[in-house]
């Protein structure tokens, strides 16, 4: 498992989401109607998709928050649940926090995984909706802090989640971040401990703290392709004792200033739908000096490469680790933004089989490369594939 904690750093001018609050509707022409709790995640994805269409068509980021403020009025008002007002409560989800604390960072990258998860995601809401014979617990309350599940993707690779963290405490509220104590914070799917990545709480602009996690099911010892679409996996998460800290502070010893803890112990659980239906498979079957990309998935949100390899301890390669860079790379020699992955299955004599994740934009031609970074730093394998 990799704990990380980011730095939140915000820029100090307003950012699209930000902007998009500020801007005003007459509310009078649309008719006021209450929505659900569904129907607010399913009109928050639409808009989110118009916000990233806005966002990236070169306008500068006034112009954008005009775009996508109209944008909101014409989702809202289509659907018939027209109160633009409510644009405010939709944008501040959990992602759309997650989002704002990177516009203008040097984790800005990071956006474009959210925007992605945004798109495929379920609430907890409408996930537990599917559930009723079971109970789950995607709320915890202890000692005057709550901690709930806000966000589920799952493509039958991997899963995000989110979480968000709500306090009256004076002492975590004067925190940059809240962090588990040191390996209190796991998570399990159907009992087993799997590889991926635990987040900080950080501190949103609301003042709320938000957080993401990442799950690979590929280190769950189940093959990945043996899901079938609408397999349910049983998700339960436990952080214990729960410390604020200022990214900017430290202490005598060089760590961060602590601002306060909380004891307890937070137990969360949640269902995760395995959502394959709308995964696309391109057979690819190319070589290349021992390395061979076998097939590629396109998912909702990445593409799911799975690659042979031959023992790089060996000539022609003479790699002592076995460990050389690979990368996926667009028509203009971009790498595409790594998500996850690793091998897969290793065999006896060296060999192994890879499964690794990428971050997807619509890119049509694309080429995997391998690196033999030990030795020389020179290419070993490209090899070119196309995605439609």
């Amino acid at each position: 498992q990799k704990y990380i904690r980011r730095k939140r750093c915000l820029s100090m001018g307003k950012n699209i989401y930000e902007m998009l609050n500020d801007v005003k509707i007459n509310e009078d022409e649309y008719e006021k109607m209450e929505l659900t709790e569904f129907d607010k995640a399913q009109k928050q994805k639409r808009i989110l998709k118009k916000i990233k269409k806005n966002n990236k068509s070169g306008k500068n980021i006034r112009k954008a928050a005009l775009a996508a403020a109209a944008a909101c009025a014409v989702v809202i008002g289509a659907a018939g649940a027209a109160n633009p007002a409510m644009a405010k409560d939709l944008f501040s989800s959990t992602i759309g926090k997650l989002i704002e604390n990177r516009q203008g960072t040097k984790d800005e990258k990071e956006t474009k995984i959210y925007e992605k998860i945004a798109e495929g995601s379920l609430t907890a809401q409408e996930e537990t909706a599917k559930h009723q014979d079971k109970n789950y617990n995607t709320s915890a309350d202890v000692n005057g802090v709550n901690v709930s599940i806000s966000d589920i993707y799952c493509d039958g690779y991997i899963v995000y989640y989110t979480a968000v963290l709500k306090t009256d405490n004076e002492e975590l509220n004067q925190a940059d971040f809240i962090s588990a104590g040191k390996g209190s914070d796991t998570v399990t799917v159907n009992g087993i401990e799997p590889g991926g990545v635990r987040m900080s709480f950080e501190k949103a602009s609301d003042g709320t703290f938000v957080k993401s996690g990442e799950i690979d099911l590929m280190d769950i010892g189940q093959n990945t392709d043996s899901f079938s679409d609408k397999d349910t996996l049983e998700v339960e998460c436990s952080m214990e004792n729960l410390t604020g800290y200022k990214d900017d502070e430290w202490d005598k010893n060089g760590d961060y200033k602590s601002t306060g803890t909380v004891d307890g112990e937070w137990k969360l659980s949640f269902p995760v739908t395995v959502d394959r239906s709308s995964n696309i498979t391109y057979q690819v079957n190319k070589e290349d000096h021992g390395v061979k990309v076998c097939d590629v998935v396109k998912t909702k949100a990445g593409l799911v490469l799975t690659i042979e390899t031959p023992d790089f301890t060996k000539k022609p390669y003479n790699d002592p680790y076995n460990d050389p860079d690979l990368a996926v790379v667009d028509a203009d020699g971009n790498p595409l933004q790594w998500l996850y992955g690793g091998i897969y299955k290793q065999n006896a004599d060296g060999t192994a089989t890879y499964k690794i994740m990428v971050l997807y934009e619509n890119q049509t031609d694309l080429t995997f490369e391998v690196t033999n970074k030990n030795v020389d730093g020179k290419k070993i394998a490209s090899i070119d594939f196309q995605i439609h």
